[in-house]
Order: structure tokens, then sequence, then C-alpha cells
């Protein structure tokens, strides 16, 4: 038999999730296995039908049990111990789903096959692992680092695996050939039996999966069907169930809602920064990095308020995340009482350049994040009142572009995204360099037209079809001395932004100007200086 092809299975137990979820510590810090923890309870239900869903280690100690009147189990703890308070939370679905994703990526960093077999349980298989033991114990130490307090079982049967996870402390190896005796003094209720199988058993007085097991294999299948020979050979550690890989999830997004409203906006930043961070270190698990950052606001009326945060560069750093975020949200407030914050990522590849001795230092892409964005608020501030730069401000800051039109005076930006560093063509050894280029002709010197934009509007008087006077506030004021014209030009009457003018070069004292008319407005400009 091939060792390399042999299942070798590893399962990691969370023990009282939905309560380990509540009391997981923000930032990424990590929890002894040793560490004290207040007793929880957490329960489901309104008031007052709340029944316990899930209680930790210190709650259980208190006599607090699943199923139980949450009023009954906040008396039995006080009675058991006076001088303590029983913490009681509702469960909350969210916090779970966020916290059982990131340990699904953690533990897709320790193998390629992960399959998720219960809430707060999980199996990896290590088959092909250079050292599966060493990874057992990345597994533990994975989910130590996300706050979770868990065990790991490892063998080559499932069953097993999940049994020493369960049962277990730390990292537990059952090795070939020890996974009956390992099972022998479990009690049977590890069984996925049923209710009516469980008094079956009862009645026989079979206590451990030993007993069990050691029951025939004919009288038990005449007794409890064909689940009780499949049954019995779990108890003997000798059934193989087949291994249902998990697909990875492609969605990044993270939501809270707030115990009241919060009418400013810098409280929002330390919840901004731990959903963030949770967010960026999935990313990071599964080596990619932010591309799109979309914040939405739950707002008391009901709505939502969301504001989508193109990054030049894609990175996972934290702060600048938050910095960003708080600079657009300024910029555009949400005008109402906040309830509840979302945070949806969309992932991008990592940007990975190797720096030139040739060329300068690119800037660090978090420094050149907050910069973009602070010129943004700044030339959104600057419009003015009525102006669409506060709606619109991402056609005021960006990287210039040619459009796709006729019109030679038009002009677009895209979004600012630093250049990629050059391939500089290396000289191999041996091979002949090529002949330094000529001398570069010499330079005729030649009238360039300066465009003005946006073209000022003027005042133009017209006689014999020719213009003979020009006035724009503050650039010109005087009779046209010559004129030269007029150049019609027109395009794009197929769409919306049709356009269609005439122009004149007029000569103003020393100076030569370029006007254009704006048909069919008849909207005078001008549209450049000859220097």
């Amino acid at each position: 038999m091939d060792t390399a092809m042999t299942p070798i299975y590893a399962c990691l137990s969370i023990s009282d999730f939905a309560a380990a979820s509540l009391q997981r510590p923000s930032g990424g810090q990590r929890v002894l296995r040793d560490a004290p923890r207040p007793p929880l309870a957490v329960f489901t239900g309104k008031a007052p039908h709340r029944m316990v869903f899930c209680a930790n280690a210190a709650a259980r100690a208190g006599g607090v049990h699943v199923g139980m009147p949450l009023a009954e189990a906040s008396a039995r703890f006080a009675d058991r111990f006076p001088g303590q308070v029983l913490v009681t939370r509702e469960r909350d679905n969210a916090a779970e789903e966020q916290t059982w994703r990131s340990a699904l990526e953690m533990a897709l960093t320790v193998s390629p096959r992960i399959e998720d077999t219960a809430p707060g349980q999980l199996l990896a298989d290590l088959a092909g692992l250079p050292d599966p033991h060493r990874s057992a114990r990345a597994l533990l130490r994975g989910a130590e680092a996300l706050g979770l307090p868990g065990n790991v079982g490892v063998s080559m049967n499932r069953f097993v695996a999940e049994c020493a996870a369960c049962t277990q402390e730390g990292v537990t190896h059952v090795f070939p050939g020890q996974e009956s005796a390992f099972l022998h003094v479990l009690p049977v209720s590890h069984l996925p039996l049923e209710e009516s199988a469980q008094q079956t058993l009862v009645r026989w007085g079979i206590r451990t999966m030993g007993a069990f097991a050691a029951l025939p294999d004919k009288e038990v299948t005449e007794r409890l069907g064909t689940r009780g020979a499949h049954w019995l050979r779990m108890a003997r550690g000798q059934h193989q169930t087949l291994f249902l890989a998990h697909a990875e999830e492609e969605e990044f997004t993270a939501q809270t809602n707030f115990d009241w409203q919060v009418a400013d906006l810098e409280p929002l930043a330390f919840t901004l920064s731990d959903l963030l961070g949770r967010l960026c270190q999935r990313l990071q698990h599964k080596g990619l990095a932010v591309g799109k950052l979309r914040v939405a606001l739950k707002l008391a009326s009901g709505n939502w308020h969301e504001r989508e945060l193109l990054l030049p560069t894609a990175h996972t750093d934290t702060n600048t995340f938050v910095t960003l975020a708080r600079l657009e949200l300024s910029a555009h407030p949400p005008g109402e009482p906040i309830e509840g914050l979302r945070v949806t990522i969309e992932p991008a590849p990592r940007r990975t350049a190797q720096g030139s001795l040739f060329e300068p230092v690119q800037p660090s892409p978090e420094k050149l994040d907050v910069t973009l964005a602070r010129l943004h608020n700044l030339v959104s501030g600057s419009a003015g009142a009525g102006s669409t730069a506060s709606t619109e401000p991402e056609r005021r800051v960006g990287a210039p572009e040619v459009p796709d039109t006729h019109r030679y005076d038009a002009s677009a930006m895209h979004p600012y995204a630093p250049p990629k560093p050059s391939a500089l063509p290396l000289h191999r050894a041996g091979q002949r360099r090529q002949p330094a280029p000529a001398a570069p002709a010499p330079i005729t010197l030649r009238m360039a037209l300066r465009c003005l934009r946006p073209a000022p509007e003027a005042e133009v008087r017209i006689a014999r079809a020719k213009p003979v006077h020009v006035s724009a506030r503050g650039l010109c004021h005087g009779a046209v001395d010559r004129a030269a014209g007029p150049w019609r030009l027109g395009s794009e009457w197929w769409t919306d932004s049709a356009w269609d003018f005439e122009e004149w070069d007029v000569a103003i004292g020393c100076q030569i100007y370029r006007i254009r008319c704006e048909l069919p407005d008849l909207l005078w400009r001008v549209a450049g200086i000859y220097d």
C-alpha cells in the first residue's frame, strides 16, 4: 500500500463554539489554553421563553446546561457561586459565521483538503504532507491564534479522529491498530444513534462502545437493522466514509449592528478597524489583497448609505483603510444616526514589484492611497456651492488619458495607479553593445497653443461675418486687429454628447487668441492662447 495515499485525518474541535465565538478577542490576540474565561451562557428565544443554547466550562461548573430556561440557569449559578455573575448573551449567528469562516481559512493554510463537518468542528486530510504530526500541531496553534480553544485528534479513521478531538485535550494521535482500544472506553453516546436505538442500548445495559462492539453482528442487525451494523463498524474503528472537501468561499463581508444609534463618525473607527482586521487576515491566508472596499452604514430610517473606495494599489494595511473610510465618510456624511455597519471587500492579487537601481523609488501603497483620498476631499471641498465636484470627485483626481474622440481638446481621467517598473536590458558577457544614437536634429521653435480648461466665456461682436471685438473677464479686452477662420468642427452626432463649433484665430494687440463659438447655442469662449 502506498503510504502517501493512505488517508490521515486531523479533526479540529472547538469547545462550546457559540460561546467561544462571542468571547473571541479582537485584534487577533492569542489566547492561552489555561487562560480563565468568565462564565457565559448563550441563549435563544424571546423573553420569557429564553433557553440556554450553549454554555462554556465555567458556566457548566455552576450547574448550567443546554436546554434549561435562562432564568433557572442564572438562579442555579448564583446559588453555587454567590460572589460571581453569570454572563448571558443572545446567540449571534453573524459572529459565528465570521469566526467559522476565519477558522476554515486558517485550516486551508495547513491542508488543501478541508471538510466542514459540523459547527465548531472541521476535518483536514493530511495525506501527502511532509510531516502530518507537525501539521496537526499547526492546526491547533492556528485555532489558538484566532482566540478559539480547541483540540485536535489525528487518526487514519475519521470517526476515531473526531472522537479523539471531542474527548481529549491538546493534540491526540491514535496510531494504526489502536483504534479499537481507544474507542473501547468511550461512551456509546458518541455514535450517531437515533433516540429509539439509544433507549434500546440502555435497556440492554450497553454504556460504552467497547461493550457495543463485542455484540454479535447477526443479532445486532436483526434487532437494529442495517444501521445497527453501520454503528457496529464505527464502534470497532472499521468504518470509512467519503471525504467531502470544502469549497472555498469568495465573499469577504463583515457586518455588525450597534446597540444604540451612533450620531458621530469617530466611534465607528474602532468597530471598522476590527471588521477590516478580520477580513484582511482572511485575505492574507489566501495570498490576496484588497482591490475594492465598500463601506455601508445602516441608517435610522432603514436605508443604507454606501461608499466605495477604489484603491490604486492592492494591499492589506488596516490602518490605511480606516483612514480612507474616515476621509470618504467625512466628505460624504450619511446625515442620519447610524445603527449598523457593513464592510465588503473585493479581493485582488497582491502587487509584487522588484525595485530598480536605475529608477526612482515608487511611493508606498499606504501613503499613496491616503494622499489621493486627501486630494479627493480637497478638490471636493474647494469646488464651491452648486458644483458637481462633491458628487463626482473622481473626475478631478486621477491620471489623465486621451479619450476616443476626434475632439482635440477633450480630456478624461482614470483612477491613478503607479506604473510598473520597466525591465532594463542587461548586456550579457560577450554581447556587442549597440552603437550610441546619433545627435538629435536641431529643434525648430514654433508657436504653441496653450489650451484653457475650462475655457472662459467671452463676449464677441461680429461685423461682416467676422469677429471685430473680444472681451473676456481677466483675460483679454479689445478690438481684433487680424482674424483668421472660421474652422468648423463637429462629431459624435449619434450620441447624447454631440458637439459642433467654429473657431477663429484673432490678434488683439501683441497677443493671439483662439476663440470658439459653440453651436447651436452661439456661446463664445476663449479656447486658448498662442505662446
